[in-house]
């Protein structure tokens, strides 16, 4: 991973890492309705809720920070991201979508003008997930607005963020609304594969 661990020779203070947000499946755990012996511990107690899976990704030498999915958990998600990367310093640079499942790009609508009011944040999504956005309401007013701006990607093709670089792959998963990729982050030293 590009996971920077603690030095003294402050070599890695401007590495890249990664910051995981979320692990759980697209509707969190436990899941809305789930009232079955394995759900239970998560209403009983908040400590073992989980958020739906993300990855933070912070460039430390480029004062940027990219978030991995846009989860309906994205408020608290960003909120964690912005205690070790805070905005002042950090640039949220972009928004890596792997596909149109309901954990995965909901998140999207707290970037519109009834919350965040963001402006021209980078959404990076393969070609039939930016033609789902970019057509159908609610996803295509946040286009409309500016509040997020469709980025390309191509199956196979990096993303190159300077000192990263962030490679979408076709992966098999049910694709009703658009293909679902993986990603390959390359940093310098490091790599890291995110399937979720």
């Amino acid at each position: 991973m590009l996971c920077a661990e603690g030095s003294s020779n402050g070599a890695e203070v401007d590495s890249p890492f990664l910051f995981v947000l979320g692990v759980a499946q697209d509707a969190g755990y436990p899941q809305a309705g789930c009232y079955r012996p394995h759900c239970m511990p998560g209403w009983n107690n908040r400590d073992l809720r989980r958020s739906v899976v993300s990855l933070g990704l912070v460039d430390p030498a480029g004062g940027k920070k990219y978030l991995f999915e846009a989860t309906p958990d994205l408020p608290e998600q960003l909120f964690e991201l912005e205690k070790i990367a805070p905005t002042d310093r950090f640039e949220l640079a972009g928004v890596f979508l792997t596909h149109a499942h309901i954990g995965h790009y909901t998140g999207l609508m707290y970037f519109g003008h009834e919350s965040m009011g963001a402006r021209d944040v980078p959404v990076y999504a393969m070609p039939r997930m930016r033609e789902y956005l970019g057509n159908h309401g609610p996803w295509s007013q946040l286009v409309a607005y500016q509040n997020i701006r469709l980025v390309h990607l191509e199956a196979d093709l990096p993303a190159d963020l300077g000192m990263l670089k962030v490679t979408p792959f076709l992966v098999p998963h049910r694709k009703e609304y658009s293909e679902p990729v993986g990603f390959r982050i390359d940093g310098p030293n490091k790599s890291a594969l995110f399937i979720p």
